[in-house]
């Protein structure tokens, strides 16, 4: 008897697992889940210096390019301006130049060979120093262009932290502002970790917004390949439209 008991709780054992895995593998998952942008930024200037517009304030929509902020660039802007004039004249000496070394050469043999090379020197000398005033005059667009901030993408003014007249400390110093891009945002759900082989990119994710009555259904789009050590949960994305940042809520995630 003791031995057919003992055969009895023996095959008992693989019924209990296939049971488990079957259980698994079918039905609902619930879920938690935060709202968050698919794409977000915090904007800095690389230029340092006085704030003097601010163009958009928080809640506002921007497109890519829009100026958000510019600061007092009145020098940047006068020495542009003087290397400038500094390139125009240096252009004009180089083609004086080149232009005597061209009638120099012609006399070659009919003069002395110093007076050939110094015309030859001062030609490239010339040319040399138009090159250097451009590279001169290319470092001071770079700095007037540090001193504006455009939106590099689309999205909307989540938080400003500068005011006009505020000093800029560069690109050492805080945000100026963040960009979120709210053309398409992201559900990040959790999940317990025991479903890490079971949930799957494409399963589908119901879940019921605060404020609405109607359900809302997406896909997995990505799962992190990761646990998190402290609450033993695992994530994944889900993109969806309409549903505003930072909002959290909870759903099921449907097992095929």
């Amino acid at each position: 008897r003791s031995g057919r008991v003992t055969g009895v709780q023996t095959c008992a054992l693989p019924i209990l697992s296939l049971a488990s895995v079957a259980l698994l593998q079918a039905g609902n998952i619930y879920a938690t889940f935060d709202v968050m942008a698919t794409k977000e930024a915090s904007l800095k200037l690389q230029g340092s210096g006085i704030i003097e517009n601010i163009y958009v304030d928080i809640g506002d929509s921007v497109k890519k390019g829009d100026l958000l902020l510019s600061l007092d660039s009145e020098m940047q802007k006068a020495d542009i301006e003087q290397v400038k004039i500094d390139l125009a004249i240096a252009k004009v000496n180089a083609k004086y130049a080149n232009r005597a070394k061209i009638r120099t050469e012609k006399l070659k043999g009919l003069i002395d060979e110093a007076k050939l090379d110094n015309s030859v020197q001062n030609a490239k000398m010339r040319t040399l120093q138009v090159s250097q005033i451009e590279a001169k005059l290319r470092l001071k667009e770079i700095a007037y262009k540090n001193t504006i901030l455009k939106a590099p993408f689309s999205g909307t003014i989540t938080q400003k932290n500068v005011e006009v007249g505020d000093g800029y400390g560069g690109i050492a110093g805080g945000s100026a502002f963040v960009l979120q891009c709210h053309l398409e945002n992201k559900l990040v759900i959790h999940f317990d970790e025991k479903y890490w082989k079971v949930v799957k990119v494409g399963d589908r994710f119901e879940f019921t917004v605060d404020g609405e009555s109607q359900k809302r259904i997406g896909k997995i789009s990505k799962i992190y390949p990761t646990i998190n050590s402290k609450n033993r949960m695992m994530s994944a994305e889900v993109l969806i439209d309409g549903v505003p940042v930072g909002l959290f809520g909870d759903g099921n995630i449907i097992i095929k």
